[in-house]
């Protein structure tokens, strides 16, 4: 994959698949029960990733352990553009693998230099990743 390439990652990490709301997930993941859905959007929407078992329609290479890591953020632009195509996308962190997260538009600019379309916006406050959340174990693998 080209962002693989750009970003010199490794070729066997996986993505996460953003969406605007759960039911974009629904070919990923089997349906949930709404207490299930409560407890998805204590954290969403939100710099939050959920691990959720896998279908079989999951596509192989988003899946790690039978799970597929997903995420509806608070970046307003990344929920509009799934919303309007009513599909969720996949997604990755803005930095090369191993190096500093990017903060901002232009170092972004900078770094791919044309290369990938480059969404202009107001990056979140946080100062560490985001938290990462094993959803039926209960396991949190980063917080």
């Amino acid at each position: 994959m080209k962002i693989n390439i750009l970003k010199k990652r490794d070729k066997n990490k996986k993505f996460i698949v953003i969406g605007s709301n759960l039911n974009q997930f629904n070919r990923l993941i089997n349906i949930m029960n709404t207490n299930e859905k409560r407890k998805l959007h204590t954290k969403w929407p939100g710099p939050h990733t959920w691990l959720i078992k896998a279908n079989i329609k999951s596509p192989k290479w988003l899946i790690s352990s039978n799970k597929i890591a997903l995420r509806i953020p608070s970046f307003k632009p990344c929920r509009k553009i799934t919303n309007e195509i009513s599909h969720p996308v996949i997604s990755t962190s803005l930095n090369k693998s191993g190096k500093r997260s990017i903060k901002n538009y232009r170092d972004a600019r900078r770094l791919f230099n044309g290369k990938v379309k480059i969404i202009k916006g107001r990056i979140g406050r946080n100062r560490n990743p985001s938290s990462i959340h094993d959803f039926s174990l209960g396991k949190i693998y980063r917080n």
